[in-house]
């Protein structure tokens, strides 16, 4: 009978992927909407395929959505050096870019899903089927509000630094005669007003000095010859003051070589959570 159509549909509907909530739903709800059992039967078959369709476009864009939001993170330019104190190379100044999630195809899995809930509203069972689809299309590509957990606190952003190269006379200088001291300062500012804490990871300071040759081998450090506290520090700054930070490389390798004629690069590496905006970089020659 026409009746035993609609039940059986809805048996093998049930038995489909996400079948236990679409086929009962419609395959009961369209029966007892429709006074016809034979017209029950294809309409729900034709809101089935319709639903199983369009939900796999939703899920499918929602997909395609998150790829695009996981892809989308900026990565840092120049030489990265970590609070951690670890011997890297530095880079220059970075900015952390707020990052973007696109989800191309929503809107248009939306518009076609349209007419079939519509549709939908008029059988009787609806909540059941619309609830399952609503939760799944929001499960596709759920996430938290982007939070950058690199990003540095917001109060770095009124710190500034500058790094200046002088000879041995304190004169600014990119040239050196080999065997000259060569002189590193940095200055960071707190350009702001508010008096504000920076946290060092240990017991050797704020600011890390590097050299580099112009294979970015790693020749010097200031923190060469320290032994560091394990104990972690805070560097304060009242609101308009600067602190400055020096060190002298007396063109000594860390193996013990003197430093060949050439191009080379200093880093000043900051240690703290604003080294993203204070770490600096530099360049001079030796002849």
């Amino acid at each position: 009978p026409p009746a035993a159509r609609g039940t059986v549909s809805s048996f093998i509907a049930g038995t489909t992927r996400l079948g236990t909530t679409i086929g009962p739903a419609v395959g009961g709800g369209v029966v007892q909407v429709t006074k016809q059992s034979t017209s029950a039967f294809w309409l729900e078959a034709v809101l089935f395929v319709a639903s199983a369709g369009i939900l796999q476009t939703f899920l499918d864009a929602g997909d395609e959505g998150c790829k695009t939001g996981a892809n989308g993170k900026a990565s840092q330019g120049g030489k990265a050096s970590n609070a951690s104190g670890d011997a890297m190379k530095g880079g220059g100044t970075s900015e952390s870019k707020p990052k973007e999630k696109e989800y191309p195809g929503f809107p248009h899995a939306a518009v076609m899903l349209a007419p079939v809930l519509v549709i939908l509203t008029f059988v009787r069972a609806a909540r059941e089927l619309l609830l399952p689809l609503v939760a799944l299309a929001l499960a596709a590509c759920h996430e938290e509000e982007d939070v950058d957990l690199d990003a540095p606190p917001a109060f770095c952003a009124q710190f500034s630094s500058v790094l200046t190269i002088v000879d041995q006379n304190s004169q600014q200088s990119s040239s050196f005669i080999q065997g000259e001291d060569i002189g590193f300062e940095l200055v960071v500012t707190n350009d702001g007003t508010s008096r504000e804490s920076l946290t060092v990871p240990d017991g050797c300071g704020q600011l890390r000095f590097e050299v580099y040759d112009d294979n970015s081998a790693l020749l010097w450090t200031s923190h060469d010859d320290e032994v560091c506290t394990q104990a972690t520090s805070f560097n304060t700054y009242e609101g308009g003051t600067s602190q400055t930070f020096t060190a002298t490389w007396d063109q000594v390798r860390r193996d013990g070589a003197a430093a060949d004629i050439g191009d080379y690069t200093v880093t000043a590496v900051d240690r703290t959570e604003c080294a993203s905006g204070l770490t600096k970089e530099g360049s001079f020659d030796i002849q």
